[in-house]
C-alpha cells in the first residue's frame, strides 16, 4: 500500500506538468483539448512541484507531509475543475490522497496527545547524581538485594527515567493471528506512571495505533484504527489495577525503582517476594521469582481480564528469556519477555516483546512518530 501510494502520487504530480507545458508551448499534449494561460500554467507547475514535495515527505517517513498535502490536494483539485473534461480523472488520485491527509492529520494528533501526557510525565528536576550503595540495600530482602546485586544497580546512579523502545508481536484471543508491533515507552520513576505508544500492523494498509498510560494515578488504554477509529479508550477501577500491575512488573527494567517508598517487600522463599506497589489510592500485588544467580524469571499476580460477561480477576504473567540476558548502561536485565494469562480453561500467551534501545535519566525521551 505505502509503495502503491508513492507511485500513484509521483505520477499524480508529473502529470500537472502536463498543464504547464501545454501553456508555454513546450510540447504538443493531445490529451489537453482546452487552451491553458500562462498563468494558469504556473499555477500547474506549483502544483506539480507541491505533489512531488509530498510523495518525498511520505517516501522519508515525515509526520508534517500532510500539511503541505492539504495545499497540494486543493490545488490540484481545484485545477482539474477548471479543465474538468480533460482531467476529471485526476480526481481519483486526489481522492486516494484525501484519504491518505486525513489519516495522516488523525496520526498527528494521536501523536501530540501522546507527547501532551509525555511532557507532563517527565520529572521537573534534573536526574539525581547521587548512587545506589549497599547501605540503600539494608532492610530489604535477601532475595530482593541479590537480584540488585545481580543487576549493576548498586553503584549506578538511581534511575529516575526510562526510555525505550520495543518490538514483538501480540493477539487478541488464544486463537487470534499473531500481530506485529513495535513500540515506544517513557517511564517516571519519582512519580511512578508510563506512557506506552505502538503500531500494530492488522494487514497491509491497516495498522492500529495504541496508547496504554499510567498517569496522574490513573490508567487508561487507548487504541484506533490509524489513528483516526476509535476501537477502544478503556478506563476505570479495572484498568487502573491492571495498569498499574504493568507498571509493577516493568519497573524491573529501572531496578533502583525497587528501593522506592512506594514498593514494599516480603521475602517468600530464597527465590521468590512478594511486591506491593501503592501509588496514590490504588494498590498491587505481585510475586516475583528469580533464579539461583538472582536473575529476574517471572513475575505472577491476579489482574482483571475482559470478558463478555464481565472482567474477572485471573492470573497474569510475565516470564523473562532466559537466555536473552543484556547490559543497557550498565544494568543487566532480559530484554525478551512472553506475557500470559493463565485462565481456566487454559493458558494464553498473548504478548512477546523484546527491547531494543533502553536509555536511563535520558534528556530526550521519545517523542513523535514510530519509525
Amino acid at each position: 500500500m505505502f509503495t502503491l501510494l508513492l507511485v500513484l502520487l509521483g505520477i499524480h504530480a508529473l502529470i500537472h506538468l502536463m498543464g504547464f507545458a501545454k501553456a508555454f508551448g513546450y510540447a504538443e499534449i493531445p490529451a489537453l483539448t482546452q487552451a491553458i494561460s500562462r498563468p494558469m500554467g504556473l499555477l500547474w507547475l506549483l502544483a506539480s512541484v507541491l505533489l512531488l514535495a509530498v510523495t518525498i515527505g511520505i517516501f522519508l517517513h515525515r509526520a508534517d507531509w500532510w500539511i503541505l498535502g492539504l495545499p497540494a490536494l486543493l490545488l490540484s483539485q481545484a485545477l482539474i475543475f477548471s479543465a474538468w473534461k480533460d482531467a476529471r480523472f485526476g480526481s481519483l488520485a486526489n481522492l486516494v490522497l484525501a484519504l491518505a491527509v486525513l489519516v495522516a492529520w488523525s496520526q498527528s494528533a494521536f501523536f501530540k496527545q501522546t507527547q501532551s501526557v509525555l511532557n507532563q510525565l517527565q520529572p521537573s528536576a534534573a536526574p539525581t547524581q547521587k548512587q545506589v550503595t549497599e547501605q540503600d540495600l539494608q532492610g530489604q530482602p535477601e532475595v530482593i538485594q541479590k537480584w540488585l546485586r545481580r543487576t549493576g544497580a548498586v553503584g549506578p546512579s538511581w534511575q529516575d527515567s526510562l526510555s525505550l523502545s520495543q518490538t514483538g508481536r501480540m493477539r487478541t484471543s488464544p486463537e487470534g493471528a499473531w500481530l506485529k508491533f513495535q513500540a515506544k515507552q517513557y517511564f517516571n520513576a519519582l512519580a511512578p506512571g508510563f506512557v506506552w505508544q505502538a503500531q500494530v500492523q492488522m494487514f497491509p494498509g491497516v495498522s492500529l495505533l495504541g496508547r496504554d498510560q499510567w498517569f496522574q494515578n490513573h490508567g487508561q488504554m487507548l487504541i484506533s484504527a490509524w489513528g483516526l477509529i476509535p476501537v477502544v479508550n478503556a478506563r476505570g477501577a479495572e484498568i487502573d489495577q491492571g495498569t498499574l500491575l504493568r507498571y509493577l512488573g516493568e519497573m524491573l527494567w529501572f531496578p533502583s525503582s525497587a528501593l522506592r517508598p512506594s514498593v514494599q517487600w516480603r521475602e517468600l522463599s530464597s527465590e521468590s517476594a512478594e511486591a506491593t506497589l501503592t501509588v496514590g489510592a490504588q494498590t498491587v500485588k505481585a510475586v516475583m521469582h528469580f533464579g539461583p544467580k538472582g536473575d529476574f524469571e517471572s513475575m505472577l499476580a491476579l489482574r482483571y481480564y475482559a470478558r463478555k460477561t464481565g472482567a474477572t480477576l485471573e492470573k497474569w504473567q510475565i516470564t523473562a528469556n532466559p537466555h536473552s540476558l543484556k547490559t543497557f548502561s550498565g544494568i543487566h536485565i532480559p530484554s525478551r519477555y512472553t506475557v500470559s494469562w493463565l485462565l481456566k480453561e487454559g493458558d494464553f500467551d498473548w504478548l512477546e516483546l523484546e527491547i531494543g534501545d533502553l536509555a536511563y535519566n535520558s534528556a530526550r525521551p521519545f517523542s513523535g512518530p514510530l519509525k
